[in-house]
């Protein structure tokens, strides 16, 4: 049967105001969800049937803008009276962009880069731009803002504003994890921290309040895609968070992959070791990442080196 047909009495899109307050529960529930489809594309599923499927995100993303404009979620219909609420405007806003900027500079990594295996990964943005002409900083500096004024907000329970604060710290630190030459791989970090970020969204997950209406598989139809509407594929959060920390270790792992690329001799063990990573399921982050320099901007080395014939089968990724 074909999954665009509509059912009797079935309308071709849902309908959902984006402007609509929300609950601060609810926003921890979409944030949660978000991290859960994010996870389902790094496992090689098309954003079609995971993070484009929120409204939330549909509209940050076709919403008409002057280049650089900081995408909001008022709709044509907002008025004086029917404005997005701050918590809705200001912390969801910058966790969505946020969910962008970090796809955004996924894709670019791996396109950008020799080490691609296409059946593993998915990266169609089907024709829709990933606010590409938003800098980093102003997604950091939004990422900030929100940090700030959840820190001195004093309505909020506090078990609920500490885990809004959690799940955009952890944005915060994902996208700089992300980023090729302003990583915090190239300085002091603390990776036990990043896993307990991740460790403390799974403790706070029981507070949420699921919004289902808030994604919906129909907006697939507005995507430049041939194919009808496909189910969405979701990740149960526990395994979500999970493959977050994997991804953690693994880009650590890197971190120290980059060391012994430091010197041209150690070339050919180096390819040896990322290997491993070749076979890890949702590993094309960390495979184009452990292709590119992972030192400081001032150290000469190939972005791309070549892989080194293996000597013996037994060595063979």
């Amino acid at each position: 049967m074909d999954s665009g047909m509509l059912a009797p009495g079935e309308t071709l899109d849902d309908t959902f105001t984006i402007s609509r307050s929300l609950l601060p529960v609810e926003i921890l529930a979409i944030m949660d969800q978000l991290l859960c489809y994010e996870m389902s594309w790094h496992q090689g599923y098309p954003l079609a049937q995971n993070i484009f499927t929120s409204h939330h995100i549909d509209h940050l993303l076709s919403q008409s803008r002057p280049p650089h404009a900081i995408p909001t979620f008022r709709d044509s219909t907002s008025g004086p009276d029917n404005e997005p609420d701050v918590l809705v405007e200001g912390i969801l806003k910058a966790y969505c962009i946020g969910v962008i900027k970090c796809c955004d500079i996924v894709v670019e990594t791996i396109v950008g880069q020799q080490y691609y295996e296409e059946e593993d990964f998915n990266t169609n943005t089907f024709n829709r731009k990933l606010l590409v002409d938003i800098d980093d900083d102003a997604c950091i500096k939004l990422l900030d803002q929100a940090i700030k004024y959840l820190q001195s907000e004093t309505t909020l329970e506090s078990d609920v504003k500490a885990a809004l604060i959690t799940h955009l710290q952890m944005r915060k630190s994902l996208i700089l994890t992300f980023l090729p030459n302003e990583s915090i791989l190239y300085g002091p970090n603390d990776w036990s921290l990043l896993t307990q970020q991740v460790t403390d969204l799974l403790s706070t997950h029981t507070l949420a309040k699921p919004i289902p209406e808030a994604f919906s598989a129909k907006l697939q139809r507005r995507l430049a895609s041939t194919q009808p509407p496909r189910p969405i594929i979701d990740v149960k959060f526990e395994e979500a968070c999970q493959q977050l920390k994997a991804l953690y270790v693994d880009l650590e792992e890197v971190l120290r992959l980059g060391k012994i690329w430091t010197d041209d001799a150690n070339f050919p063990i180096a390819n040896l070791m990322v290997c491993p990573f070749s076979n890890a399921s949702g590993a094309n982050q960390t495979n184009s990442a452990a292709y590119r320099p992972q030192v400081s901007p001032s150290a000469t080395v190939p972005a791309s080196p070549p892989l080194s014939p293996v000597p013996s089968s037994k060595h063979s990724c």
